[in-house]
């Protein structure tokens, strides 16, 4: 049994990780003629990052959740000793697509 998986990386919110995309006609005709599902490849494609990517995503992770560890940690104890805690309040959602209130 034959398996395909589209791979296609994802855009960047950071220019420096955002990759081209460059086909070689010849490559174009080839993948054309075998099939190619280019709207498949461009909206369906399984998102990837390289390793190195994937590392530096993963240590950003650990660092926001060590921070975020600590802050809940600080106001617990702040807590415990009867001052308000200092986590903002966030205000209510504002729904603005029609479908979105639609749903709503």
């Amino acid at each position: 049994r034959k398996y395909n998986f589209y791979l296609f990386s994802p855009p960047s919110h950071n220019d420096a990780h955002t990759r081209e995309v460059v086909l070689n006609p010849g490559t174009v005709q080839f993948l054309t003629s075998h099939n190619m599902d280019y709207n498949k490849w461009l909206k369906e494609g399984v998102p990837y990052v390289t390793v190195d990517r994937a590392q530096e995503l993963l240590e950003k992770f650990k660092e926001k959740h060590e921070k975020l560890e600590e802050e809940r940690k600080l106001n617990k104890s702040a807590n415990a000793l009867g001052s308000p805690s200092q986590t903002p309040r966030k205000g209510k959602v504002q729904l603005n697509r029609a479908e979105d209130v639609a749903f709503q």
